[in-house]
């Protein structure tokens, strides 16, 4: 009956398997605690190879979805009932409050940024009274859920994914979150789970101005009639720098600038040296925000490559502060990123996912200006610079 339920060709891979079965999962069709057929019968009745299904159940082993039972077979695990329609919110009400909360988070990935990040989401942790449950992953996935499973059994009422690569298909954290039996946040807005994000202060809930308005509206009044911006040439959608360049459009659109955006491959010289080559022309009142530090530095080898000055030719601000910025040549202007907000932030939304909205929000979101000597505001405008940089973040804060 099954078998005859997930397909109706004969020949498929082990992932259709898969899918079918899940399929079959959120239509109620398959309730926890039934049991599948055996990986015989179901090879059987499906015109398949034994171990095609063998990896099947497998992979739905591995999400939390089935157990083996010795001498026994294969049941549905009382997990799936949360993947099934309209069952995810009476199993999140389900779940009793703790201030236990679980963090995935990929090992050796997200460089300076997650370094910052995690410190700051120990820190405010500790402040709130909270404990952290940290376990690593390969990937975000639903491979993840037998270890959300094992949070949950250590009482975590949610679990937190700080930061994402790139790369990472969007259609798997949907499959994530809807396979969890707890809340899971995310570290930005995607289409169709953004109750799951703490989201940025920069939209309609509040006033306070994103880093790359800051960053604009400082080379606009130091005097810069050329302002652009170079970030990742990559196709993620929703990513962070495709909402950077959504900014600085409108910025200079607003302000009837003209529009200068470089896409580059982070690691390919070629690609800087190249957007410096038709930037060059500016020389002398072009300003580049980038979209990281690293990338600014990388930038300004380009720059001077081509034998140009910073800032005297083009003027270079970056974005994390890392150790890094300050020994370069010269040393690199950046904006501080809010990590106490951004971590305050995550925590607090999961938390009131679970029920608990007692802890108050105390991080301004804000991100500051470090002048240095790369951005020319010293150059341009002497001593008045830090007047200008504490007024464009007093009205940030306002």
């Amino acid at each position: 009956m099954l078998g005859k339920s997930i397909v109706k060709r004969k020949s498929f891979k082990h992932e259709a398997i898969t899918e079918r079965i899940l399929e079959n999962i959120r239509n109620g069709n398959l309730l926890p605690g039934d049991k599948l057929p055996s990986l015989r019968q179901l090879s059987k009745d499906l015109h398949c190879n034994y171990l095609t299904v063998y990896r099947s159940f497998e992979e739905l082993e591995s999400m939390g979805l089935v157990e083996k039972r010795t001498g026994s077979g294969t049941y549905i695990r009382e997990t799936a009932i949360n993947i099934s329609n309209g069952n995810q919110k009476r199993v999140f009400e389900r779940l009793k409050h703790t201030d236990k909360i679980g963090i995935l988070m990929i090992p050796g990935m997200g460089g300076p940024y997650i370094h910052g990040l995690m410190e700051a989401l120990h820190r405010i942790a500790e402040e709130k009274g909270v404990t952290l449950n940290l376990r690593t992953v390969s990937e975000f996935s639903t491979k993840n859920i037998a270890k959300i499973q094992s949070l949950r059994s250590q009482d975590c009422c949610s679990v937190i994914i700080p930061w994402w690569p790139r790369e990472q298909n969007l259609s798997e954290i949907h499959k994530l979150v809807n396979s969890s039996i707890i809340p899971v946040v995310l570290p930005q807005s995607i289409h169709g789970l953004e109750k799951y994000s703490p989201g940025m202060p920069v939209t309609s809930r509040s006033k306070e101005k994103s880093h790359t308005v800051l960053a604009c509206e400082y080379f606009q009044a130091l005097g810069y009639g050329n302002i652009a911006l170079i970030g990742t040439d990559e196709e993620t959608e929703n990513g962070p720098f495709q909402k950077m360049m959504i900014e600085y459009t409108r910025f200079v659109n607003t302000h009837r600038l003209p529009s200068y955006i470089g896409l580059v491959n982070d690691l390919s010289s070629i690609k800087y040296d190249e957007v410096i080559s038709h930037w060059q022309s500016m020389a002398g009142d072009l300003a580049v925000i980038c979209y990281f530090d690293e990338m600014a530095i990388r930038l300004m080898t380009a720059i001077h490559k081509k034998g140009l000055a910073i800032p005297e030719d083009i003027a270079v601000l970056g974005y994390n502060n890392i150790s890094d910025s300050e020994f370069t040549d010269p040393p690199l202007s950046t904006l501080q990123c809010p990590y106490d907000a951004i971590a305050e932030s995550m925590i607090l939304h999961a938390l009131s996912m679970c029920g608990d909205e007692s802890k108050e929000k105390e991080y301004p979101f804000y991100n500051k200006l470090i002048i240095r000597d790369s951005c020319g505001g010293r150059l341009r405008k002497g001593d008045q610079v830090e007047e200008i940089a504490a007024k464009l973040t007093e009205s940030n804060l306002k």
